[in-house]
């Protein structure tokens, strides 16, 4: 939850203007206007408090508090810290401002001196907060807002992990004799949200890559989390009129990899390895393909050290974040042996391009990638100068064109690619 807003690109700048880290003329009628100056630290290790805000239970099984958690408590272990060096505030829900800034004075009353938000909404709360309280060092998943010395922002190119669990349900949509070559896609929000819209785009163009033909069908919830439409939205892609042989998400709970085993098809998990969450014995079930997951642990750590370091400051040194596969954020889970024969050489073939990363092509580029086997039988990538368009008609880039900027992807891609339809 954790995300970008798709904003217009005036609301863009006009953040900018606010957090005081680019010039804009005129004034801006806002009380959080002037940039936080005072650099803190180091914060000796065994001074360290921190606090985290989680949308969801801290019991949870799977799903995204799950994955945060995992990789706080990577950092724990690495870093060196103590159980009462952590405080935890789950089940808070992003879209109540009062709750949000109620449970951060908790935590500074309770002497933390360091407050991760992981989800998108605490983010006005976090700013107001961090230009309240100097001293403390603010980080907040998957916003915007950000202050030299206080408060940073943290993400990243999640949407090349989706192009490769997009590469794997469209060579297993493909291969499903008299199957429909649907693909279901059950997100939080659509075209009004860009982390989603660019991780709906970046899946279909990754089934695309194997399987031009295959159409992608979304149902949006227009919530971060929805247990029970989670499910029900995932059955509905599954059932007619859609008859979709996959579905995928962009949703908290195992709940659409649930509907695909209970209807015998196949899933496309994330945060967490949804082939062992949705089995009671850790075991893999086999129709889950592979899911979309986050290390947050490479962040957390990073995050923490420069804390002690006292290395924090958004000019220069550690500060906003936007992770890459060469980080080792994240990645996609072990392929359901039900994947065709082929698939793991091609998505090693384009996890290798994304880690080393070239100019030529990224996901959003006018460059398609297909695949084919030489005389050896080992897969190889042909790169092909294509109009990427949405599904309008409309050129996004032009053939052989560079891509998208990180800036449309996180914070105003406003379009659904070609290929992609909001189911009803």
């Amino acid at each position: 939850m954790k995300k970008f807003l798709t904003m217009l690109l005036s609301l863009v700048l006009a953040a900018a203007c606010v957090v005081g880290l680019v010039g804009c003329g005129g004034e801006v009628d806002d009380p959080y206007a002037t940039d936080v100056s005072v650099k803190i630290g180091p914060i000796a290790k065994e001074d360290l408090k921190i606090g985290v805000l989680h949308i969801n239970p801290l019991e949870s099984k799977s799903g995204y508090t799950f994955a945060h958690q995992q990789g706080i408590e990577e950092m724990i272990e690495t870093i060196g810290l103590s159980a009462d060096q952590m405080v935890y505030i789950p089940s808070l829900a992003d879209t109540d401002d009062a709750k949000i800034s109620s449970a951060i004075d908790d935590l500074i009353a309770q002497g933390c001196n360091l407050i991760i938000g992981t989800s998108f909404g605490y983010g006005t709360m976090m700013r107001q907060k961090a230009h309240e309280y100097t001293n403390i060092l603010f980080s907040h998943g998957t916003g915007f807002y950000s202050y030299r010395y206080n408060l940073n922002n943290y993400f990243g190119r999640i949407y090349q992990a989706r192009y490769l669990s997009g590469i794997v349900a469209g060579m297993k949509a493909k291969e499903i004799e008299g199957g429909s070559n649907n693909i279901g896609y059950v997100s939080a929000f659509g075209t009004d949200n860009a982390e989603c819209a660019s991780g709906i785009n970046a899946f279909a163009l990754g089934v695309q890559t194997v399987n031009p033909t295959a159409k992608v069908y979304v149902r949006t919830l227009q919530s971060w989390y929805s247990e029970t439409n989670e499910r029900s939205f995932a059955d509905a892609l599954l059932a007619a009129p859609y008859n979709c042989e996959i579905v995928a998400q962009h949703c908290d709970t195992s709940g659409p990899s649930l509907a695909a085993q209970a209807a015998s098809k196949y899933s496309v998990g994330y945060n967490s390895d949804m082939a062992t969450a949705i089995t009671s014995d850790g075991s893999r079930d086999p129709s889950v393909l592979t899911s979309v997951l986050w290390h947050w642990g490479v962040y957390y750590t990073q995050l923490v050290q420069a804390a002690i370091d006292g290395t924090w400051d958004n000019e220069g040194g550690f500060g906003n974040y936007y992770g890459s596969f060469a980080d080792g954020l994240f990645d996609i889970a072990e392929l359901s042996p039900d994947c065709p024969e082929g698939t793991q050489e091609i998505v090693d073939l384009v996890r290798g391009i994304m880690r080393e990363g070239t100019e030529e092509w990224d996901v959003f580029t006018g460059v398609k990638l297909s695949f084919e086997q030489n005389d050896e039988g080992v897969w190889e990538v042909v790169y092909t100068d294509a109009d990427l368009k949405d599904n309008a008609g409309n050129v996004i880039v032009a053939a052989g064109g560079a891509s998208v900027s990180d800036e449309v992807i996180k914070s105003t891609m406003d379009y659904f690619v070609e290929g992609v339809e909001l189911a009803e």
